[in-house]
């Protein structure tokens, strides 16, 4: 694990890199300006504004562009020219030692380990002291002097370099956190994308078990109800068969529906009563049984979707006894309650055993179950409730719920 000693200027893009980039400038040409002011003020030689203008040209040719991009050899010929620079100002004119609190700082920042960084300000402290000191002569104070400007920009490096690589850590790793969250977001995404998918396919598994399969069935029922009394009864062929081409219209309307994402036909232009009431009508002109279809109750207008889950349930328990029940009466009943609404729908039919372990009911005889556990998620999807009651031998009772 690395200490704070250890971090550089981060190199990944962002706003936070563009504000150290903009401050570490700003104070480069700052820092610069005033030890020039000093060295004007003190009467520098020549030399000593080449010394500083060869080095402020190098920041701009060589560091600058190695903060940008730090590979390559830029930053560290950099550091030795700020190790000439600094030796050279101590020779020639102290006053421009001020550029140590900006040439101390980026050994901070380029190079890797402490104990490199740490080598590197300590030469060019060395230098500039011992510099400074053969400029002013080795008398105590001016050894003093060398000794206090020297300490006090390596000890103010130091601090500044400490909070600046504590602030570097610190947003890198809120970099990292957000990068993260970034990744884990997409996963959500994708997750949410998958679920919804899924909810898709078993919403159109539900429609067209509930549509189209049961009408096939329906289809298939007739057509060989129709074939076995072809020669005996051909009046009643005739009546099958065309309620056989009817059925096929009301499937081949089922699906455009479907595929519209419409609402089922059977409510187009008509009432939940009136749409409930030809489906019961529909089974026992089929079937050639007794079934009713009442309303109890003040009807009311109910909401679309409720609307098609009573609907589409009553389609499912009519598919079970046209297929499994062989019953001969069936009553359905659609009651407006205070809050809410409900259908029952009965048969005397053969029945089955219905489990009484949670919320899970069993199939009937001879069924995949498909259709039951497509009714109640359908139903608890309306924050409803199904209620399935029925025995061998004793037919079965359907009773669902909708708020």
């Amino acid at each position: 694990m690395t200490t704070p000693w250890e971090t550089s200027i981060p190199v990944d893009p962002g706003v936070w890199r563009r504000q150290v980039l903009t401050v570490w400038h700003f104070s480069f040409a700052m820092v610069v300006t005033v030890s020039t002011l000093i060295m004007v003020d003190r009467h520098a030689p020549a030399a000593a504004y080449l010394v500083m203008g060869a080095y402020a040209v190098g920041y701009v040719y060589l560091m600058a562009p190695a903060m940008q991009k730090p590979e390559g050899y830029r930053a560290y010929v950099f550091l030795a020219l700020t190790f000439a620079t600094v030796t050279t100002l101590a020779l020639l004119a102290p006053g421009g030692l001020v550029i140590l609190y900006v040439a101390f700082p980026h050994f901070f920042a380029v190079l890797d380990r402490f104990r490199t960084k740490l080598a590197g300000v300590a030469a060019t402290a060395a230098a500039a002291f011992a510099g400074s000191v053969a400029h002013d002569g080795a008398s105590g104070g001016s050894v003093l002097d060398a000794f206090v400007t020297v300490t006090a920009a390596v000890l103010t490096s130091l601090g500044m370099g400490f909070v600046t690589a504590v602030l570097i850590r610190e947003s890198e790793r809120r970099g990292k956190l957000i990068g993260e969250l970034e990744r884990t977001r997409a996963e959500l995404a994708e997750a949410n994308h998958e679920a919804g998918v899924l909810a898709e396919r078993q919403r159109m598994a539900r429609e067209i078990h509930d549509t189209l399969a049961q009408g096939f069935t329906s289809l298939l029922m007739l057509v060989q109800a129709a074939d076995a009394s072809l020669d005996t009864d051909p009046e009643g062929t005739r009546r099958r068969l065309d309620l056989a081409a009817r059925t096929a219209r009301e499937n081949l309307a089922e699906a455009r529906a479907l595929v519209a994402a419409q609402d089922p036909v059977e409510l187009a232009g008509g009432s939940l009563a009136d749409a409930l009431g030809r489906a019961v009508a529909g089974l026992a002109e089929e079937l050639d049984i007794a079934a009713d279809f009442r309303v109890a109750g003040t009807p009311r207008d109910l909401p679309a979707a409720t609307q098609v889950v009573l609907v589409r349930t009553l389609q499912e328990c009519l598919a079970n006894i046209r297929k499994h029940a062989a019953a001969t009466e069936v009553h359905a009943e659609l009651a407006y309650r205070p809050i809410g609404v409900r259908l029952t729908v009965a048969d005397n039919g053969r029945g089955f055993a219905v489990p009484r372990d949670g919320d899970h009911a069993a199939a009937a005889p001879g069924t995949s179950g498909y259709g039951l556990r497509g009714m109640r998620a359908r139903i608890e999807q309306a924050r409803g409730t199904l209620d399935i009651a029925g025995a061998p031998g004793a037919g079965t009772t359907v009773c669902a719920e909708v708020p």
